[in-house]
Order: C-alpha cells, then sequence, then structure tokens
C-alpha cells in the first residue's frame, strides 16, 4: 500500500497485508475476493427469516433485496452487488474479511416494519422516547443487515449505496469514527450515482444539499474543529437540530482527504485507515497520519471555496475544477459569482466545455449571466443551437433582445467560451478565441455579478443536458 510513512512517534499499525482505501489502480488492490458460492441452506434462511415482513424478493451474488412495495428488486440486486464488489476493491478488502452468509437488504414502507426488523432479529429497539433524531433505519452490523425506508428507484439505489459502504468499511474497521463512516458512505454513494460503468477514481462525489448546507455553516462562522467532530457521540453527532450539519462536515472531509492533491494530505487515507484498525481513536489517528494543525488549515480553506460562487435558481454541483450542472425539460439554472464587475474598465470571465460547441445537444444553451444591481434583474447571454446563434435576452421580462448567427469559429476540440464586457458596457462573446458574436452597450453590467448558465428548451421531461464548466477565470484584462 501506497502512501506516506506514519509520524515518528505514532503507534504504528501491525505489519502484514495492506488494508488500504483507494489503491493506484485495481491491480494494485490486494486480494480480489470471487463471487459468493454460498449454500441452499444459508440463501433459504435468509429469504424466509423475514417474509412475512417482506413477500417480495430477489437474490444473487452476495445479497436478498426484500421489500413491502413495488420496486425493481432484480435491478436492485445487481446494483448493490457492482456497489460492494467496487467498494471491497477500493478498500482493498482480503477474501476472509467478507461476509459468510447472503446480507439481507430491507426496503420498508414505513417506519413500523423496520422496528419490526429489529425485533424479528433480536436488535435493540430504536423505538426510544426521547431520540435526537428521527429514525430512518440503517445498517446494522450485529447481524449484519441493512432497513431502509423505500423510495423512487433513484433515492434508493442512493440509501442501498451508502449502507452498503457502512458494510464493506466495517469490515476493514469494526468501529469506525462516524464523522468517517457516514463521510465515506455518502462519498462512495456519490461515485455510484454516476453508474458503475464510470471508473471511480476519474469522479469526484458531488452532494449539492451538504454543499450549500455547509455554506450557511462557513457564512455563519459554525465549522467546530476537527477534535471537537471527532469527539462527537452517536446521539450528538446525528441530532435534528445541527440540519445535518455533522453529515455535512464528514462528506467534505473525507472527499478532502481522498481527493485533494496537496503532498500533505494526498496518499495517505489508507494509512489512516490502517491506524483505525490498529485501535486508535479517529482524532488519534488523524494526528498519527497527518500534520494535524496543516491538514485542518488546508480542509477549512477548501471548505471556504465555493463561496465565490451562488447558485440563483437550478441545480449545482462542485466538481474537480469547475462545476457541474443538469437541466430536465423546459428549464434553466444559473450561477452567480460573489465578485462584482470592476465599475469602469474591460472584464472577462471565460470557461471550457469538453465537447466542440457544435456537438453540443441542440436544445440547449450555454453562457452566461449578467445581473445588475439587482439579483432578479438580469440578461442571458447564450450560445444556442449548436453553436450556431448567440442570443441575448433580459431575463425578467422574457424578452429577447439581440440575436446573432455566430460567426465561424475552430470547432475542432473541446471549447474555451469567453464572455468579454467592454470599457463601454459592450458585451462580447468568444469560442476559442474567435469573436463569434457582439452587442451594443447593455445598461447595468459595471457594478454588477456576472456568472454561469445553462438552459434547456424541451418538452421532454425524461431527458436532462448536463454539462461540465470547467477551467473557469474571471480576469481584469
Amino acid at each position: 500500500m501506497g502512501g506516506a510513512a506514519l509520524a515518528v512517534g505514532c503507534s504504528r499499525p501491525p505489519a502484514g497485508p495492506s488494508h488500504g482505501a483507494l489503491p493506484a489502480s485495481p491491480a494494485a488492490s490486494a486480494e480480489v475476493a470471487p463471487p459468493p458460492q454460498f449454500s441452499a441452506e444459508q440463501w433459504a434462511s435468509v429469504v424466509h427469516v423475514a417474509h412475512d415482513l417482506f413477500p417480495r424478493s430477489e437474490a444473487g451474488g452476495r445479497f436478498l433485496v426484500a421489500s413491502d412495495v413495488e420496486l425493481p428488486l432484480g435491478e436492485l440486486v445487481v446494483f448493490a452487488n457492482q456497489a460492494y464488489d467496487r467498494f471491497a476493491e477500493r478498500l482493498a478488502i482480503l477474501s476472509h474479511l467478507h461476509p459468510r452468509s447472503p446480507t439481507p437488504l430491507y426496503l420498508a414502507s414505513g417506519v413500523e416494519k423496520l422496528l419490526a426488523v429489529e425485533k424479528r432479529f433480536g436488535l435493540p429497539s430504536s423505538d426510544l422516547p426521547a431520540r435526537s433524531f428521527f429514525f430512518r433505519g440503517g445498517f446494522y452490523a450485529q447481524v449484519p443487515l441493512v432497513a431502509v425506508p423505500a423510495q423512487d428507484v433513484a433515492g434508493t439505489r442512493w440509501l442501498l449505496a451508502h449502507e452498503i459502504a457502512h458494510l464493506a468499511l466495517t469490515r476493514v474497521v469494526p468501529e469506525p469514527p462516524d464523522l468517517v463512516n457516514e463521510g465515506l458512505a455518502e462519498v462512495l454513494a456519490g461515485w455510484m450515482h454516476f453508474g458503475p460503468e464510470i471508473e471511480l477514481r476519474e469522479v469526484r462525489s458531488v452532494h449539492s444539499q451538504f454543499e450549500w448546507r455547509l455554506r450557511r455553516a462557513v457564512e455563519q462562522h459554525n465549522i467546530p474543529p476537527l477534535r471537537h467532530l471527532f469527539a462527537l457521540d452517536y446521539w450528538a453527532f446525528r441530532a435534528e437540530q445541527n440540519e445535518f450539519l455533522h453529515y455535512a462536515l464528514g462528506w467534505h472531509l473525507v472527499r478532502f482527504l481522498l481527493e485533494d492533491a496537496d503532498p500533505a494530505v494526498r496518499g495517505r487515507f489508507d494509512l489512516y485507515l490502517e491506524a483505525l484498525r490498529a485501535g486508535q481513536s479517529g482524532w488519534d489517528a488523524f494526528e498519527c497520519v497527518y500534520d494535524a494543525p496543516l491538514v485542518e488549515d488546508l480542509w477549512r480553506r477548501e471548505l471556504a471555496r465555493p463561496l465565490a460562487w451562488s447558485p440563483i435558481f437550478g441545480e449545482w454541483w462542485q466538481t474537480n475544477g469547475g462545476f457541474r450542472s443538469a437541466v430536465r425539460g423546459h428549464a434553466s439554472a444559473a450561477l452567480l459569482h460573489a465578485d462584482r464587475v470592476p465599475s469602469e474598465g474591460p472584464f472577462e470571465l471565460s470557461f471550457q466545455v469538453d465537447v466542440p460547441v457544435t456537438e453540443l445537444p441542440a436544445d440547449t444553451g450555454i453562457g452566461f449571466v449578467l445581473a445588475h444591481q439587482s439579483p432578479k434583474d438580469f440578461h442571458l447571454l447564450s450560445l444556442q443551437d449548436r453553436g450556431r446563434e448567440v442570443v441575448l435576452y433580459h431575463a425578467r421580462s422574457g424578452r429577447e433582445q439581440r440575436r446573432h448567427p455566430r460567426r465561424a469559429s475552430n470547432d475542432s476540440s473541446a471549447a474555451r467560451i469567453t464572455l468579454r464586457i467592454e470599457a463601454d458596457g459592450s458585451v462580447l462573446l468568444q469560442v476559442d478565441g474567435d469573436q463569434t458574436a457582439g452587442f451594443g452597450p447593455v445598461k447595468g453590467v459595471h457594478g454588477g455579478q456576472v456568472g454561469l448558465m445553462l438552459e434547456r428548451h424541451s418538452l421532454e421531461r425524461d431527458s436532462a443536458s448536463e454539462i461540465h464548466f470547467r477551467g473557469i477565470r474571471a480576469t481584469v484584462p
């Protein structure tokens, strides 16, 4: 297992096979577990133990998926196995650590069924009079099993990936700290959200709800020290009054430790899991493996970085080097930069997309927001119709103001699209350095704000347009 050596004076993990996280490639993993060969008796015992509670079930691989509501259980069995196998590969779980019998995954219609599962398996009841958070089921390591509320297919897949991540991690670290246990489960669920056909190491995890919760916490100066977060007990970590802040912080911390390129961070998470496995507490292991003051400072800076941008409508996710947005049907999404355009002189904002503009969907427009003093008063400058037209229109009134055919440009590669605001308020749009269209002075752009925009003109609700805005630069020429 790669990574830097443990800090001097730390209690080192015992020598032996690697149990680390995210090896450099699948080939670098420890032993890859073969498909399980459970006996008919093992399957029968799992299928029948709660059949009266969950009459619908499908089984295969490592899992039984059972429910009392209509869901595509066969697809969910396949997904559950894909999730576990990929998580186990990245966590380098040795064969002898895998569960030795099928794991049931129960998808319940309500809380009563979740409590019935606990009673059926002799688990302590979660029906307590003074809970600090609402009971939602989860992963029960004692059995092991998963029991969660059934949702739509997308929501159910996310929940299953989250709970299966707990199953995989506890194969490596039997009692992980909540901050890491919940954080890693959300990171892995985010990776699986993109589909198992995408190499996990090529995708940064995203979670828009957590990102905006963290934005509010940073603005309110409400980020506790890491030592405090690691010390939270089970109930304090999950208390409803915190509005999932601790989950969001755990997700962001684990994503940072896995994905940040700084030499003080990169490649050490596997050693951190080794220290936890050796019996150190979450904070002691963190101090052992990392330069704790430096890494906490780097993490806090990373927390504050997205505050430069604010969504004014639509869904946006922070990615590696930019933002990703998706719109469905006839809809738009816009993201504003917090800084204002200088009151005089030229200004540029640019971004890059991963495909030539001529290959963008015909019903999709990409471009810029030009907001004035009021955030409700803004223009949209959009490159539309596979890059053949540039449209400037006033969003509040819905009136199209100007439309130009786009002049020829270099479309042979991924495009850099640039908005240039001149000293007199004229607006230019450039693609790969070529001036595509220019518009006369637009009132109110100086002293206002600019941002990114994605729009879609379609009545098909079952499909969506998704664009990755990367390499974003704002400059004063």
